[in-house]
């Protein structure tokens, strides 16, 4: 993996440190234990927490890590009632900054708050689509990134292009709306 490969997967904007708001009060945290893994803490969302995805030849890692960090929140709250897979791909899509060339985490938490996300996980191509994959599945397949690997082909060269934000589900035999 060269440098360039790597900086190519990073797709993180930063921003100044004046732009994050601080709306909770600091805590003393004593007694913290040695080790903590969420998939036991929270048996009934181990499936939810425990999920790997795959960005595939996309600089989304801000999208996944927004959507997979409210993904695990919700599944936590709802002492496992909701274990839908959230979209990276609509958050990638919609957030109105680089998408697939980098995004901002903070932005990323602003459209969760103000709009909410669409279910969809990982890559199901369109044919195979079915009602169980959510509204919008993540657009781009699986691949081995600078590995060798059988299970899955390599990775393209350079990045693909961001798909477009639209108002509705990807998968089209998913009968609910995009904003329901």
């Amino acid at each position: 993996l060269s440098l360039r490969d790597a900086r190519m997967l990073c797709g993180t904007l930063k921003r100044g440190s004046n732009d994050i708001r601080k709306g909770y009060a600091i805590e003393e945290l004593q007694d913290l234990p040695t080790d903590f893994d969420a998939r036991t803490a929270f048996p009934n969302c181990s499936k939810v927490i425990g999920h790997i995805r795959d960005q595939s030849a996309c600089g989304s890692c801000w999208a996944f890590g927004v959507t997979e960090a409210f993904n695990d929140r919700l599944c936590i709250k709802s002492d496992g009632a909701f274990t839908e897979l959230l979209s990276a791909g609509e958050m990638n899509a919609c957030t109105l900054f680089f998408g697939c060339g980098g995004g901002d985490p903070y932005s990323a938490w602003s459209w969760v708050h103000d709009k909410g996300i669409a279910t969809g996980g990982d890559y199901v191509a369109k044919d195979d689509m079915t009602k169980d994959d959510g509204c919008w599945p993540y657009d781009f397949p699986p691949c081995a990134h600078h590995i060798n690997d059988t299970k899955y082909p390599k990775c393209p060269e350079g990045l693909y292009p961001t798909p477009n934000c639209v108002e509705q589900c990807h998968n089209p035999k998913y009968t609910t709306t995009l904003r329901e």
